[in-house]
C-alpha cells in the first residue's frame, strides 16, 4: 500500500512538466470508492451549497458539525497531515460511508426537483457552478441524491410544514441509527 501511496504522490503531485502541478493526495478508502483530498474539500463546499440551495436540507442537518468545524487549513496539501486534520478526516468517515451507501441505492433525481433547486439557487443567491447546463455538476448530483435517499427514507410522510422540525429531528436520530450500523458494515482504509 505505501509503494501505491508513494507512486499516486509521485505521479500526481510533481507533474511539473509542461507548468502543470497537481497537489493532491488519497485520504480514505470506503468501500470500493477512494477519496482524495480534493474530493473531500470538494463535498464541504457543496454541502455548503446544499445548504444555500435547499435550506431544509436533511443532509445538511445531519453532518452540520463537520461542516462547521472544518477549517482552510484541513484541504491544504502537504506530504504528512497535521493531527488536526486526521481527527478531521475521521469525523468525516461516517459522512463517506452514508454517501456511498447511498450511492448503491435505487434513488432516482427526477427532473422537476432540478429545476425547483435551480430556482431556488437563483432566489438565494447561491454559487451556480453546482449546475452543468440544465442538471447539476456530478459531484453535486450525488449530495443531491444522498439529500434524496434520506428524505425519501426518513421523512416519507412528510405532508404539510406543520411539526416539520419534529420530524427532522426524528429523521436526524434515525439516519444516525442508520449510519451507526453501517459504519460496522462497510469496510474502510485510511492513508495517513
Amino acid at each position: 500500500m505505501h509503494l501505491f501511496r508513494l507512486v499516486f504522490l509521485l505521479a500526481y503531485s510533481s507533474m511539473v512538466s509542461g507548468q502543470i502541478l497537481l497537489q493532491d493526495k488519497f485520504i480514505f478508502k470506503v468501500s470500493n470508492e477512494i477519496f482524495s483530498l480534493k474530493d473531500i474539500q470538494r463535498n464541504h463546499q457543496g454541502l455548503k451549497q446544499l445548504k444555500c440551495v435547499y435550506p431544509e436540507s436533511l443532509t445538511y442537518a445531519i453532518f452540520i458539525n463537520e461542516v462547521k468545524r472544518a477549517r482552510q487549513e484541513f484541504f491544504e496539501f502537504s506530504q504528512d497531515f497535521s493531527q488536526k486534520q486526521i481527527e478531521y478526516f475521521k469525523s468525516l468517515m461516517s459522512f463517506y460511508k452514508l454517501y456511498v451507501f447511498s450511492e448503491n441505492s435505487d434513488v432516482k433525481v427526477n427532473q422537476s426537483l432540478i429545476k425547483y433547486l435551480k430556482i431556488a439557487a437563483k432566489e438565494n443567491g447561491c454559487d451556480k457552478k453546482v449546475f452543468n447546463g440544465e442538471d447539476f455538476n456530478p459531484s453535486f448530483f450525488k449530495l443531491i441524491k444522498l439529500e434524496v435517499f434520506v428524505r425519501s427514507r426518513f421523512l416519507a410522510t412528510e405532508k404539510n410544514s406543520q411539526g416539520n422540525t419534529t420530524n427532522s429531528q426524528k429523521a436526524i436520530v434515525a439516519v444516525r441509527n442508520l449510519i451507526a450500523s453501517i459504519n460496522e458494515q462497510i469496510e474502510s482504509e485510511v492513508f495517513w
